[in-house]
């Protein structure tokens, strides 16, 4: 039980409309009193007595006594550099194992410990051992590699299944008890070891990344699995033990490209075909902007935009591109529509449901062109450059899977003229489908062409 003392600080409040305060003491008060240490600070605060304790509560000071020591201390600079190397050692210690009743499945520490899976590139070998403690009563055992794609609709709450097709399958026999042998074993360890394939089964297109596509009311999975089966005779429990793996490819473009700084500028296209392909434009793709709504005043204007071929790009890194102007009527047109034109990068996908094509854009990215200068005076011709990056690190790839789904990228040009400039400059727009990699060929050329391991940035890590 506790009670209630009505101290003074409350008496010297009744006259203001502020709250009465109480202060709590155990209700066992004898003769012994709280220490004046505790009371002065109390006191300070507005109470005018000091609740009593029993027992009495010890003094306490600052200074220690003959028998007391002040203990101290400060971390150590080597914790740190510790903690790192103790956890570097748990990291290269770890391994993807999974196990049931009778049998585990190593995979190694493929990908370890960044992600939840094993984690493979382009060409990479799977390999790992399998051991099988117990044989008895076992009629085979069969391992299996698959990858699969699904999409998933849920309609009314209720998931069903849209479409799916196996990317690639393979099967090996690890054991079978109608295989001749000179003795039974009671155990069996086997290792094995499997290349991924780089194409769809009975297809052209490039084996998919591992993902997860997620659209309102439909879901697209593609997924890969390693599965041990073990079958026993009779009417014995089935035994099961496998994993997932992610598939992470790295790519590059397909051609060395020179350096954005020193390209060749572009030059302007002679007639009025929507691309101009020809020696002076070698390094350059360049497609005319038509405007969406023409002007007398600049109805010979021609404007183009130029981007370096390949049209394939390293992901998070500046695309150069340009604005070529030819037959302007003034030096200021140039400034007008560069100052007032956006580069935008878009990530495309696309899933394909029953015959419709469900679409989803999303922004990665915006840049913009700077000042026009005067790039061919005898033809008298300007040229803006501009930039834009965007998309995730090592992170960005363009695939797809006729049928069920596809991710493209796109580079957008628009000319907006602000409210002050309608009717003087035309609005202009132009999209020109491009190809993002993980790498660039530069970083393919010194490994040989080879980019083996997994594109962690994919998923989001480095």
């Amino acid at each position: 039980m506790f009670s209630l003392f009505r101290t003074s600080c409350e008496r010297d409040r009744t006259n203001s409309d502020l709250p009465p305060i109480y202060s709590y003491a155990s209700a066992h008060t004898a003769a012994s009193t709280v220490p004046r240490a505790l009371c002065d600070p109390l006191r300070e605060l507005g109470f005018a007595s000091c609740p009593e304790t029993d027992p009495p509560l010890p003094l306490y000071t600052n200074c220690p006594t003959s028998g007391e020591v002040i203990l101290s201390g400060a971390p150590s600079p080597h914790h740190s550099q510790f903690t790192e190397r103790r956890n570097e050692q748990h990291a290269s210690e770890t391994r993807f194992e999974y196990r049931s009743s009778r049998m585990k499945l190593d995979m190694g520490a493929r990908g370890a410990p960044t992600t939840q899976y094993p984690a493979y590139g382009y060409g990479d070998r799977v390999e790992g051992s399998l051991e099988i403690t117990s044989l008895k009563n076992v009629e085979k055992v069969e391992l299996k590699f698959q990858g699969s794609i699904k999409l998933v609709a849920t309609e009314r709450g209720y998931e069903e299944s849209a479409g799916s097709k196996i990317l690639f399958s393979y099967s090996e026999l690890v054991y079978s008890s109608e295989t001749p042998a000179s003795s039974s074993p009671t155990e069996l360890h086997h290792h094995f070891s499997f290349t991924l394939p780089s194409q769809c089964m009975e297809s052209p297109d490039l084996l998919p990344p591992s993902s997860l596509l997620l659209f309102p009311g439909i879901e697209c999975h593609i997924a890969y699995d390693v599965k041990v089966d073990m079958f026993k005779k009779g009417f014995r429990k089935h035994e099961t033990v496998g994993t997932r793996i992610l598939y992470l490819p790295k790519t590059s473009p397909p051609a060395q490209r020179t350096e954005a700084h020193t390209y060749s500028p572009p030059s302007p296209s002679a007639s009025s075909s929507n691309e101009k392909t020809d020696a002076a434009n070698s390094g350059w793709k360049t497609s005319i902007m038509r405007g969406e709504v023409p002007l007398d005043t600049v109805k010979d204007l021609l404007v183009e935009m130029a981007l370096p071929r390949p049209l394939s790009y390293k992901s998070k890194t500046p695309i150069p591109v340009h604005f070529l102007f030819s037959n302007s009527p003034d030096s200021t047109f140039p400034d007008l529509i560069a100052s007032n034109a956006t580069i935008s990068l878009y990530k495309n996908t696309t899933l394909f449901h029953r015959g419709y094509a469900i679409h989803r854009e999303q922004l990665l990215g915006k840049g913009d062109f700077g000042k026009a200068w005067k790039s061919h005076q005898e033809s008298n011709t300007w040229t803006a450059e501009g930039s834009v990056v965007g998309g995730k690190t090592n992170g960005e790839i363009s695939w797809q899977v006729d049928g069920f789904v596809s991710v493209e990228y796109a580079i957008r040009v628009e000319v907006k003229p602000s409210p002050a400039l309608k009717g003087v400059i035309p609005s202009y727009s132009r999209t020109e489908n491009i190809t993002l990699t993980t790498h660039s060929w530069e970083e393919a050329f010194q490994r040989d062409g080879i980019l083996d391991g997994p594109a962690l940035g994919i998923i989001g890590q480095s």
